[in-house]
């Protein structure tokens, strides 16, 4: 561009000046991948274009970051924003998308995962195409009859994969044993036993109901002989029952006499 200035004389003077306009800036945002999963880490975001860069995201920056490369969790799914700044201080911007697939693992228990010796749970992990459990199970559900801790790795249609765990805690039965007094004789009394628990419930012939009680004395052997039950619970809530037979013995039949007359 090209001034001309004449004065009142018709004197004349020029002054040329040359503007340059620069290429117009091109910015671009790139990922590593089109798609991530929800424990891949980090997912790499790139910028090219220019000389400078700011980067701007979804949760992903504590702070604006000037770097040409930005790694942001892809735990924070959305749209990333980076602005570019050229050597003439011209600036463009681009953005891209990052979409986040899976979930986290899940396992649902059929019932209480605690639970008395010769019990099980169903352990039901959540939705996915395949399932890898701790125990060598493929299935999507497994029953557990035994103490431990039970993982489960879920591979979903993306082939993002997930796990998580799940304790099982099996209670022991308790150790019943039923035992009654000997020699069991008829009109007597016989004096039931028990141990191995924290409460004890009895049943048997002279029993219209259960008792609850670790000994049971002094009930008429000759009419209540028969089997007798006794159920031991431990302190956790598990049982096991033991029985014990009473068997009742005749008295043997006593006479006494003497020869009469008795002479002094």
């Amino acid at each position: 561009y090209t001034a001309w200035v004449k004065d009142s004389k018709g004197c004349t003077a020029s002054q040329a000046v040359v503007i340059t306009q620069g290429a117009a800036l091109n910015i671009s945002a790139q990922k590593t991948n089109t798609s991530t999963c929800q424990n891949d880490g980090t997912i790499q975001l790139n910028a090219t274009g220019a000389v400078s860069y700011v980067w701007s995201g979804v949760n992903a920056f504590s702070s604006t970051q000037q770097n040409p490369t930005r790694l942001a969790s892809p735990l924070h799914a959305g749209v990333y924003h980076v602005t570019g700044t050229d050597a003439n201080s011209c600036t463009a911007s681009a953005t891209t998308n990052v979409v986040v697939n899976g979930s986290a693992a899940t396992i649902t228990p059929s019932g209480p995962t605690t639970f008395c010796f010769g019990g099980s749970v169903d352990l039901t992990a959540g939705a996915g195409s395949s399932w890898s459990w701790s125990n060598g199970a493929n299935t999507q559900s497994i029953s557990v009859s035994t103490t431990n801790s039970y993982s489960v790795t879920v591979t979903d249609a993306n082939s993002c994969t997930s796990s998580t765990t799940q304790s099982v805690t099996v209670q022991p039965l308790p150790t019943a044993i039923a035992s009654h007094s000997t020699p069991v004789c008829e009109n007597g009394t016989v004096t039931l036993q028990s141990s191995g628990g924290a409460s004890y419930s009895w049943s048997g012939p002279s029993f219209s109901s259960l008792l609850q009680n670790p000994s049971i004395n002094s009930f008429n052997a000759a009419l209540h002989d028969g089997i007798y039950t006794v159920t031991v619970s431990s302190a956790s809530g598990c049982s096991a029952t033991a029985t014990t037979t009473v068997s009742v013995n005749a008295n043997p039949t006593a006479s006494a006499g003497s020869n009469s007359p008795v002479c002094q």
